[in-house]
């Protein structure tokens, strides 16, 4: 194999790598030689959930990502608890069909409480907490 290479961004943190055997003259003048054992370092950093990013020695850093920003939490809490509402909404409203028609089982009828309260609960979450604590799914019909 060639010589290997990492493309920076302006904070140092990896966002490319190119080999010589591979890349030729297209590696971009800006990229840093590196080490093979620097490139298996960041590849297996980053296979642990770190950000690559490279020394001014070439030397391999990992680096944790930085927590999510307040609007962050809020995008991701309110995009699981409409998934969840969706899923305890549809079951919920089967059970309550199921219950009003008379076809429901005694096992279903049991559900449909649980259901009921599990939604009210996931109204309750709080989406500016992270990690949010989310209630307990009740067991599925």
């Amino acid at each position: 194999m060639g010589q290997k290479y990492a493309h920076l961004d302006a904070d140092r943190i990896v966002i490319g790598f190119y080999d010589s055997d591979i890349h030729g003259e297209n590696v971009p003048a800006d990229a840093v030689e590196i080490a093979d054992e620097t490139w298996a370092t960041l590849l297996d950093g980053q296979s642990a959930g770190k950000r690559m990013s490279v020394d001014e020695n070439g030397g391999p850093v990992l680096l944790d990502y930085p927590p999510p920003t307040d609007e962050q939490i809020a995008v991701i809490n309110g995009a699981e608890r409409s998934a969840r509402l969706s899923v305890a909404s549809s079951v919920a409203g089967a059970l309550e069909d199921a219950v009003e028609f008379g076809t429901a089982t005694e096992a279903q009828a049991a559900l449909l409480q649980p259901w009921r309260k599990y939604r009210a609960q996931l109204l309750a979450v709080d989406l500016t907490a992270y990690p949010a604590q989310w209630p307990d799914k009740p067991a599925m019909p």
